[in-house]
């Protein structure tokens, strides 16, 4: 079988049990999995995957991976969401493409092909997405372990002491908690005992330094994926928003304070006790991140953070 992942590391983290759970229903089966050159290294440590490679691009690469399912290698394509791409060149492949998760091409553009929707009151992701085909949904709990070298970098980096790891970015303005409050709950944390590591990619690394209290390490963009993975697993909690490093946490055990927005709660599986999830009401239900006026995110005050990372003391919003 073929999966065809989603790009973003949210979703691989996510899709991590799916090699076990269709070996639950075809035992012989082999997975390869093809995902974005980023998610990659993620998905190489999923438990029971066979090969992983990075989904094709040019043209040339996509004439090449369509030679490759005509070779009758595989008897499925799976992608875990509706994708122009993918399903054209299963079907210039010849092979049956199986689709489920979100729609991302107007409704009706495939229709010929096999297709299970999710149902919007379904909690977790994992569950919306593999309901139709029978698997297994329970939550796998921690499954990544950071390689070795992966794992002495963090030592490096680290050291000993208490440490909170603190993700000030995101994918979208939208699900941005005000960079002043993490500002505010690193301070507080580091008065409460704590180092503050701040994690994220090369665009969190001027707002991570902006939101750093003194004595706080600044890793974003210094370091890699697993290397983050590595450094998130030494660390008692992550303060975050809605974002992949956020799944990441939760695949190498580190209990997570999420602030959400517009982010439906129900849409992630995995987070739960000892997992925090704030989000603030919003009068507007507008529905999406365009539309978003951020009051749910303006909410959400220093002070319920700082409660939920169990440090006390009454802090203003």
């Amino acid at each position: 079988m073929l999966v065809v992942a989603h790009p973003t590391i949210g979703d691989v983290v996510c899709l991590a049990p799916l090699p076990g759970w269709i070996r639950s229903l075809w035992p012989k089966c082999s997975v390869t999995v093809l995902t974005s050159e980023v998610s990659a290294s993620l998905a190489r440590l999923w438990p029971g995957v066979d090969e992983v490679g990075v989904r094709p691009s040019g043209l040339l690469e996509q004439g090449q991976f369509v030679a490759r399912l005509r070779s009758g290698r595989f008897d499925l394509v799976l992608p875990t969401y509706r994708q122009n791409t993918a399903l054209r060149l299963a079907r210039l492949g010849g092979v049956p493409a199986l689709t489920v998760g979100y729609p991302t091409t107007p409704p009706g553009a495939w229709a010929n092909e096999p297709y299970l929707d999710h149902e919007p009151e379904t909690p977790g992701a994992l569950e919306r997405l593999f309901k139709g085909l029978g698997a297994d949904t329970r939550s796998p709990g921690p499954w990544l372990r950071p390689p070795p070298a992966s794992e002495a970098e963090a030592d490096r980096r680290l050291g000993a002491g208490r440490w909170l790891a603190v993700m000030v970015g995101a994918s979208h303005p939208a699900k941005q908690w005000p960079l002043e409050r993490f500002r505010a709950v690193a301070a507080a944390a580091t008065a409460g005992g704590y180092r503050c590591v701040f994690v994220g990619g090369p665009a969190d690394a001027v707002t991570s330094r902006e939101a750093a209290a003194e004595g706080s390490l600044v890793l974003a963009g210094e370091v890699d994926l697993l290397a983050t993975a590595a450094i998130l697993a030494r660390c008692e909690r992550l303060v975050t928003n809605d974002t992949g490093v956020m799944h990441l946490a939760r695949a190498v055990g580190t209990p997570v304070v999420a602030v959400l927005g517009p982010t439906p709660a129900w849409h992630f599986t995995g987070l739960g006790p000892p997992d925090v999830i704030l989000r603030g009401a919003c009068p507007w239900a507008c529905g999406g991140y365009e539309a978003c006026r951020r009051e749910c995110l303006a909410g959400v005050s220093v002070s319920e953070v700082v409660a939920a990372l169990g440090l006390g003391g009454a802090v203003s919003a």
